[in-house]
This record gives structure tokens, sequence and C-alpha cells, in this order.
């Protein structure tokens, strides 16, 4: 091995240890050599302590090097080129010691880095708390992958130095902190003009709500949509709408906003998007109440772009659109804004059924809404559509509002909230069902049965025609409204909860935020058969498994 003759000459005692290692003695291969390298490199070339520091660590001594190992090994190696007491700090972190995993050996290159080319950062990025714990969470990598980004290739180490020094950076790291923390770096890398707009925000110096995080992440992703006509990208957009009032604070419907005008900038959308901008109130810039009718304009952009003028002017006095709104505490949520945006002045009892819906579906679920700003939207919709959930609101058709049936299909919307699509039908739809049914039930006493009507549907739910666009199959949907109802019959509430509300952590995986960008796990029977038969009793999982081979047929 390169170096290898010379050790043995000029350290033979190191040079013995290195041989007497176990994955050295029975013969060197992939990432092996490249660890052993690194240790020649360390001690013939810079300094022997290094080589010292890292045969005492026990996960150089056992039998196996990993790649992540011998990734650690190189950046305790190369750092110490730099600065011996920053590689040798590094190196006695206790998630150093204890062992390398992937997020260890990730975090160590974002440290060691920059400790070339700004040795200060480098630093200041070692000392925070979270780095120098027990362990490296991936949250933790976000941040120390962004700050790495953003000295190096946005070649910004000032936005870097004030990046670290939030007072909600220096502490622990959450899931809508990294989150923000990679928006802004994601906006240096397009725009170091952006990237300063954002930071200079009053509420990204506190501390960073989800919320918060949800603008910051759509500000970037309108920033790099690309006006095909042009080929320019829309970063002036976004510095527009950053500096717009609705974002002088964030309480309600500002997120939801935020997203709207990213589906909305999309090229699907290209005339809507440029009627929106073009728009003298957007224009002006947009304010708090016109934030609530931009959250809903994706319904009008997908079914009727003509009314887009019609519902930006319509807020100033002279009618066209008409905002009911009711502010609830919800045990979980919070501080909740029900908001319902007409397009003709009228008065019933939907925000009553709103308001029991958003209650009921907190209280089945026992876990918090994903948003606290629920918008209701009645305007026109295509033909086979009745209803939808957009996630920035849901929308419904203006004729069926004050009907006894609306209070089951608003019912039906707000589950959506915790059973959104990616997934078959059968499962997406079959599982909102049950919400409906037993809201229903609790609040009128009507009987536990499916709601869809008239509909034969003799295969089950594995032998569904393929050739049936999933989202018009009808039997899709009654097949899975029976299915989970059946499921409630039959468990009874308490075992039933004890499963569904598993199948929804199941659906958000590792991230409890992927709604907001649809990155949650595409749902397959497979998690429901793990969420119905496995930590719970053997009874319940029986009559599980009986009714998923009733309604899905013979389980993969």
């Amino acid at each position: 091995m390169k170096n290898g003759a010379e050790l043995e000459r000029n350290q033979p005692e190191r040079a013995a240890r290195l041989l007497q290692l176990p994955w050295v003695a029975d013969g060197v291969d992939g990432v092996e050599i490249e660890a052993a390298k690194n240790l020649i490199t360390a001690a013939q070339r810079q300094n022997p302590d290094v080589f010292d520091a890292l045969m005492a660590m026990s996960w150089v001594q056992d039998s196996v090097i990993t790649a992540d190992e011998a990734q650690a090994i190189l950046q305790i190696r190369w750092s110490a080129g730099y600065s011996a007491g920053f590689s040798e700090r590094m190196s006695q972190t206790p998630w150093v010691q204890d062992g390398i995993t992937t997020a260890e050996a990730s975090a160590m290159f974002d440290l060691a880095w920059p400790i070339k080319d700004a040795p200060a950062l480098a630093e200041q990025m070692l000392n925070m708390p979270w780095v120098q714990d027990d362990s490296i969470t991936d949250h933790e990598v976000t941040v120390t992958d962004s700050i790495y980004r953003v000295i190096r290739y946005a070649e910004a180490p000032a936005l870097a130095e004030r990046l670290l020094a939030l007072p909600w950076v220096q502490d622990n790291i959450t899931t809508a902190e990294a989150r923000t923390i990679e928006g802004i770096q994601e906006a240096a890398l397009l725009s170091p003009e952006l990237a300063e707009k954002i930071l200079q925000k009053p509420w990204v110096q506190d501390d960073i709500t989800r919320d918060e995080g949800i603008i910051i992440h759509h500000l970037y992703r309108i920033a790099r949509r690309t006006d095909e006509s042009s080929q320019q990208t829309m970063v002036d957009v976004a510095i527009r709408i950053i500096d717009m009032p609705f974002l002088d604070d964030v309480t309600f419907a500002e997120a939801r906003a935020a997203m709207s005008i990213y589906k909305i900038a999309g090229s699907r959308y290209r005339d809507s998007f440029q009627a929106l901008i073009a728009h003298l109130k957007v224009q002006d810039g947009i304010t708090d109440q016109e934030a609530k009718v931009i959250a809903v304009l994706r319904t009008a952009t997908h079914y009727s772009p003509e009314l887009i003028p019609h519902l930006l002017d319509g807020l100033d006095g002279s009618g066209g659109v008409y905002l009911e709104e009711r502010i609830i505490h919800l045990p979980l949520t919070g501080e909740t804004l029900l908001t319902i945006v007409r397009t003709q002045d009228q008065t019933t009892a939907s925000m009553d059924y709103l308001e029991y819906s958003v209650r009921f579906a907190e209280k089945f679920m026992n876990t918090a809404l994903p948003t606290n700003y629920v918008a209701l939207y009645f305007g026109s919709l295509g033909p086979d559509f009745g209803a939808n959930n957009w996630w920035t609101h849901m929308a419904m058709r203006q004729t069926s509002d004050g009907l006894e049936e609306y209070a089951r299909t608003i019912a039906h919307e707000v589950g959506h909230y915790y059973t959104r699509s990616p997934g078959p039908t059968w499962l997406t739809e079959g599982s909102t069902y049950i919400f409906n049914i037993v809201a229903e039930y609790e609040r009128t006493g009507y009987p536990l049965e499916t709601h869809i009507k008239n509909r034969r549907c003799d295969s089950s739910v594995k032998t569904l025609p393929a050739s049936v666009p999933d989202e018009h199959n009808g039997c899709a949907r009654n097949l899975g409204e029976r299915f989970f109802l059946d499921l409630y019959r039959t468990l009874g509430e308490d075992d039933f909860l004890q499963s569904f509300r598993a199948l929804y952590r199941l659906r958000l995986g590792d991230n409890p935020h992927c709604d907001d960008t649809r990155e949650c796990t595409d749902w397959n029977v497979h998690h429901v058969i793990e969420a119905f038969t496995t930590n719970v009793p053997e009874d319940v999982a029986a009559k599980a498994k009986e009714i998923l081979l009733k309604w899905y047929g013979p389980l993969p």
C-alpha cells in the first residue's frame, strides 16, 4: 500500500498496530483500502496524534470498516491538516466516539469542509449545543448541510453566520426549523437578495412555526419555477411576494396563500398565474384579507379561470366575494381560523357544519390538524367533482349549500386532511368515508351505513378493473367505504381507532409535515395490514385479517 513501507520504516510501532486491526489483518479491499490509506497519511504527513486518536476509536478497532466510518476517518484526518484542535474536538464528540451512522458521516463532512476557507464558521457550527450532544438527527444534518451549501455554493459566509446566530438555531432543531434553514439555503442559491429579505422578516428572527417554514419553502419553490416562454426563473416574483403586507406577520391564511401561489405558478396554469400577478391588487401588494382569497384560487384556476379578476376585486366593498369567519380553539391544534368564501351573499348552517366537522376530526384522530387555517370555497366545479380538498382549501358546489346531505360532504372533505393521497382510491377515499359516517352518526344518530347508494360492485378491491381510471372508479370508493365501515363495526371503535391512527402515522413516515409538499408515504395495502394486524391483540388481528380477505382478496 502506498506509504505503508515508509510507515513501517519510520514508525514501526504504529505500522504494527495498523496491521493488527482485524479488518486489515484479514486483507483489505474497497472502503477498507481508503480507510487504511487515510490512517497512514495521518501518521506520516500530518499529525501522529491524529492517528493515535483514530486508532483509539472502538469502531476502528472492531472487525469491519463501513463506508460511513471510512468517511469519518477522512474528515478527521483532512480537517487536522488545517486545524489540529478542530479535528480533535470533532473527534471527541459523543456521537463520533460511539460509532458512525450515515447521518453522522454527512454531518462530519459539513462541519469539516469550511475549516479550510471559513474556519470561524466551522468552529461556530462545531460549538452548537445540538452538535455537542449525544447524537446527530436527520433534522440537524439538514441544517449542517444547508450551512455548508450557503458557504460553498452560494458563496455567502456572512449569510451563514447570521443563520447560525438565530436563537432558534442555537438550541434543538425541530422539523420546521430544519425546513426553514433548508429553504433559506435554497433561496440563497437562486438569489442572495431573496434570502436576505427572508432573514429580515421579524417572524424569522424570533422563532419558527410550521406555517412560517411552509412560507419560506414555497417562496424558494416559486423562485425556481421557470417561465417556459422566456426560460427565466421567477426570482423577481418571489422577491415581490416576500415584500407584500400579508407576509409582515404569520397568523392563519398566509402559509396556504403562499402554497396556492406556488401551485398556480405551474406551467399548467400559466395564463391564470399571469392574470394573478398582473392584477392591480397583487401589484399593490397582497393584504391579509386578500391572502384569504388567494388561498382558494386553485379551484378557480382549475375550473373557472375567468373568475380570478372577479374574486380579487370582490373584497373592495362592491360585492362579489363574501367571507364568513370564525376563530375556534381546538384542544390539540390550538387557535384555528375557519373561513367560508362565497360568490353569493348567503347565510346558511355551513359554518356550524364546518366547525363540527373540524372538532370531530381532531377528536377522532387524537392528532392536531395539519393546518390551523381551514377554508371552504363555494364555486363552480367540474362535472366530475361535487367537492374537493386542495390542501390549501376545500371547494364545494354552491348549489349544495344548505342541504342536510351537505353536512356529510363537509365532514368527508375535512377528513381528507388526514387521508390525503398518494395512494389508491379505495384506500384514500375509503378511509375518508369513515369520517363522515361516524360524524353524522354522532351528530344526528344517522345509522352507521354506507353513503354511496345504488352501486353494484362484484369485484374485490384487489381485482378492480385496471382499465378504469382510479379517480372515476365508483367501485373503488364503494368497496373502500364498505371495507373501513366493516372494520369499524367489527373491531369496535376503540380497537379500530388504535389501528386507524397507526395507519395515519405510517402515511406520515419519518416526516410529520410531509403533507405540505405531498412527500408522504404512498399508501398501499401493506400499510393497512401492518396497522391493523401488528401491535394489536391476537383476536383483533384475526378479525382484521378476515375483513381484509373479504374485501381485498388474497393478501400479498
